[in-house]
């Protein structure tokens, strides 16, 4: 969706270049704020770990990728009520983590594919699965103190987003040392998906020059993008036909 704003440049039949010098104007859309909705946050243990599997409680225990030795996957999902028509402008998945034992340990963050997503179904079953494709962050310095983590995953999900997705599924493991991913019965710690939309990427931009009458001496147009400076050119002077 493209917006369209006039801006109108009044030149005098003869204009000294000074008199447009500081004519800068800002572009913005307007932005709007999405929270996703947190569905389910999981986790899957075993191998070394006693095996179980958990839904929606405080805490999850992660540990490493795989299905062998010391593995546990945690898992957090997230759903828009529509799809979105506006442009992403950002994208943050906001979650809390702590290493069960010893500080600077690891953690890898990973969005699963739209194919992967697809299939999951947590209420049915939940998994432990080998370290996926797509990791959106990577830590080495997680603590046994409480960390909030924020991860811009703008560039992952836009597209996906403008695709008309509304379903998006993140999975956490490499905690070398073991750890607890916080879940959604955390009063305090439960993870979120924010996402800013704008209601346009680019502005057309119409820039009229007019005569001290009003009438129109020559139109102009041009594009910005949303956010930025825009600083229009112009003619500095006009003869009385409306032209250098």
């Amino acid at each position: 969706m493209r917006s369209k704003k006039l801006v109108s440049a009044i030149a005098a039949l003869t204009m000294l270049s000074s008199a447009f010098s500081g004519l800068t104007l800002t572009v913005n859309a307007e932005e709007t704020t999405v929270t996703a909705t947190l569905v389910h946050t999981a986790s899957a243990q075993g191998g070394s770990n006693e095996a179980g599997t958990f839904l929606d409680a405080e805490t999850h225990h992660i540990n490493l990728w795989g299905t062998s030795g010391w593995v546990a996957t945690g898992y957090t999902e997230f759903s828009l009520d529509a799809p979105l028509t506006d442009s992403v402008k950002s994208a943050t998945l906001t979650f809390s983590t702590v290493s069960s034992r010893g500080n600077d340990r690891n953690l890898d963050v990973a969005l699963l594919d739209a194919e992967t997503t697809a299939t999951i179904d947590f209420e049915s079953s939940i998994d432990m699965i080998e370290k996926p494709a797509n990791i959106v962050a990577s830590y080495k310095d997680i603590t046994v103190a409480v960390m909030t983590k924020t991860v811009d995953v703008t560039d992952a999900l836009a597209d996906r987003i403008a695709s008309g997705e509304t379903r998006f599924i993140f999975a956490y493991a490499n905690a070398n040392a073991g750890g607890e991913l916080y879940g959604k019965a955390s009063a305090e710690y439960a993870p979120k998906l924010e996402i800013v939309t704008t209601d346009a990427a680019i502005y057309d931009i119409t820039i009229n020059y007019v005569d001290e009458e009003g009438e129109t001496l020559k139109t102009a147009t041009d594009s910005a993008v949303d956010g930025t400076m825009y600083t229009p050119e112009y003619e500095t002077s006009f003869n009385q036909d409306g032209y250098k």
